[in-house]
């Protein structure tokens, strides 16, 4: 697991949302000593301030940027992404054409509203973009996720019975002779691996 210093703070990688530009304009009663110039913001919607440009951050993390927003993403982080469209009730005053969403430590829901057009976020956040090093990253963060997945399933649908997985091995997600079916297993599998707060029902 990667992680990341800020000043004092030790922050992991996952828990990243996404690094935006610090505009003092919006506060103009806040007056920090430090010349803050960019705005990192966690999946729980904590911001920690920063003396790093989101671009300088991106690079130095190698995250993918979107340079419309200068808005830096977290590629390890799962979003879903939808265009966006004014309705009468909500009609921001910049021309937004897309929103991501990302869950929360808790399971809520959080969302972004950018610039950028949704098909070149999609592009942006493509492992292809990445460097080896941030595949990498990227790739331990899945196997780290799917290891933790594979043991929950494996305590809540086994119960007492071991030979309910006989035969099966981490990261093998297979087993002939089984307490439940196959197809329900492998399901339940990708639903801790990618919904966190996803809960396994009683067998």
């Amino acid at each position: 697991m990667k992680m990341i210093t800020i000043g004092k703070r030790i922050i992991p990688l996952e828990q990243i949302a996404f690094v935006e530009p610090f505009e003092p304009s919006r506060n103009p009663d806040f007056r920090p000593e430090k010349d803050f110039k960019g705005r990192l913001v966690l999946i729980n919607r904590d911001i920690i301030l920063m003396e790093q440009t989101p671009e300088d951050f991106a690079k130095e993390h190698e995250l993918p940027l979107l340079a419309e927003d200068g808005v830096a993403l977290n590629r390890t982080l799962l979003y879903s992404v939808e265009r966006f469209e004014p309705t009468d009730g909500f009609n921001p005053a910049k021309p937004y054409k897309t929103r991501i969403k990302w869950k929360d430590l808790a399971g809520g829901e959080q969302s972004k509203l950018l610039l950028t057009e949704a098909e070149a976020v999609i592009v942006g956040l493509s492992p292809a973009k990445a460097s080896p090093q941030a595949k990498r990253a990227a790739g331990r963060y899945v196997a780290e996720r799917a290891h933790r997945a594979w043991r929950l399933c494996r305590t809540n649908l086994i119960g007492a019975d071991e030979n309910a997985f006989a035969g099966c091995s981490e990261g093998v997600f297979m087993c002939a002779a089984a307490k439940v079916g196959a197809q329900r297993r492998v399901a339940y599998f990708f639903l801790l691996l990618f919904i966190p707060s996803f809960k396994i029902p009683n067998p």
